[in-house]
């Protein structure tokens, strides 16, 4: 019989995991898993948990939670190398890392993924010393996913990031961003960048197309000053996946770079979380985590 140590965020998305741990655990252990539950108390504590479990004896650390949560786990995997299979539960509002692997929202086939036993190795980001599995942005809209409160999100779901987003739009002011990559440096004004290693952000499908979690590479945006008209026909090249083609957008891969603003304070979000100040050098970290995929 395997051991999973089964890390949780009981207040993540509508709450719904901890009502359910009673039938997960019956079909992990059905399936030869004997999965042993941990909630996390506080900011930082699935991190530290993770971080003991192979020197607890745990074959795999189970993930339920959203992007945040796996933020946190993967931070505690990566700093201190733990060479554990991650099985993962959505259990957020938006669930961008398990759609981006097409992991069931379906807790129970989620388990069958688990016991069914594939794996695949997949890439991470690192912005200087912190880790992300996803995303790695700053500017506009990028810091909504922690200004919307638990209780919004339970209540409203992704609704709650849009009327956020709604919100802050008129407020913000673009930036002077310094991009150094591939031997090149330029200063552009920008509105928003992305660094990308998944497909999809904020709950929005295939926003990087190209992106793929084990190719080496990430797929960067810059999204340089246009004019608040220019939203609405922005927004739609968006849905229809042709924004790439708008001339306010920049597109390129790379496996590092680096970011830096001239003369104000901007804060990075990685995976939904409060990340880094620029400056930032990033680098992807190839093929350093094994996730159990359908």
């Amino acid at each position: 019989m395997c051991r999973m140590k089964l890390i949780y965020n009981p207040t993540a998305g509508n709450e719904s995991f901890s009502y359910q741990l009673p039938e997960i655990a019956v079909a992990l252990n059905k399936g030869g898993i004997e999965a042993e539950p941990f909630p996390t108390e506080a900011k930082g504590h699935g991190s530290q948990l993770a971080m003991t479990a192979k020197e607890q004896g745990y074959d795999m650390i189970g993930i339920a939670g959203g992007d945040g949560s796996i933020n946190e786990i993967i931070n505690g995997i990566a700093h201190e190398e733990i060479p554990l299979p991650i099985g993962i539960f959505p259990a957020g509002t938006a669930n961008d890392v398990a759609n981006n692997l097409g992991i069931s929202q379906d807790f129970i086939r989620c388990c069958s993924i688990i016991t069914n036993g594939k794996k695949h190795l997949i890439d991470i980001g690192k912005a200087n010393d912190r880790y992300f599995i996803n995303v790695a942005a700053g500017g506009l809209l990028t810091n909504i996913p922690y200004k919307v409160s638990s209780e919004a999100k339970t209540l409203f779901g992704k609704m709650a990031y849009y009327a956020k987003g709604l919100e802050e739009i008129p407020k913000f002011r673009p930036f002077e961003l310094k991009v150094q990559h591939d031997r090149e440096e330029r200063i552009e004004k920008v509105m928003l960048f992305m660094i990308t290693n998944g497909n999809t952000i904020g709950g929005f499908s295939r926003i990087a197309p190209d992106a793929k979690m084990d190719d080496g590479l990430f797929d960067v945006y810059i999204v340089k000053q246009f004019l608040w008209k220019d939203i609405p026909d922005l927004f739609l090249r968006l849905l229809n996946r042709t924004h790439r083609l708008h001339p306010a957008i920049e597109y390129f891969q790379s496996h590092e770079l680096m970011l830096s603003s001239l003369n104000e304070h901007i804060n990075i979000d990685l995976d939904g979380e409060m990340g880094v100040q620029l400056p930032v050098s990033f680098e992807v970290i190839p093929k350093r985590i094994e996730v159990f995929v359908p």
